[in-house]
């Protein structure tokens, strides 16, 4: 059957369901209840969040851009915010960002999470708030 993940396995290939597992995303498991935060303010001083909505998914990895959503999807500023940070992607459809992040469950990610998400790219290790590296 079609699944909320088909398209995203055609954009980032198979190990996108594979990673959305090691991510926590998408389990069956009840979400954790967190306080509502505003993701653009958080991201003022994260640069990986930061990161990943300047970009608008135009050359973001899956990895980070599932976070990116997953972290939208639980801000104040939403679903927008999620459109956002992945309209830049040539293949972006509102349709499939919205299928995922109905799909979504779970609180939003640690710096821990947005660190391994990045790989390389990470801007953790320099992080001034006590993130990953210090």
């Amino acid at each position: 059957g079609h699944s909320a993940d088909a398209p995203l396995r055609s954009r980032w290939g198979a190990d996108a369901l594979r990673i959305n597992a090691d991510l926590g995303l998408g389990s069956d498991a009840k979400p954790p209840r967190c306080k509502p935060f505003s993701m653009l303010e958080t991201a003022k001083h994260c640069a990986a969040m930061r990161m990943a909505i300047e970009d608008r998914g135009a050359t973001t990895p899956y990895q980070p851009w599932a976070l990116a959503l997953l972290t939208a999807s639980l801000s104040n500023e939403g679903r927008e915010l999620g459109h956002l940070v992945s309209e830049g992607h040539p293949d972006y459809n509102e349709h499939t960002v919205d299928r995922k992040m109905d799909s979504f469950t779970g609180g939003p990610p640690s710096c821990d999470r947005w660190h391994e998400a990045w790989g390389s790219q990470s801007p953790c290790p320099s992080c001034r708030y006590g993130g990953i590296g210090q």
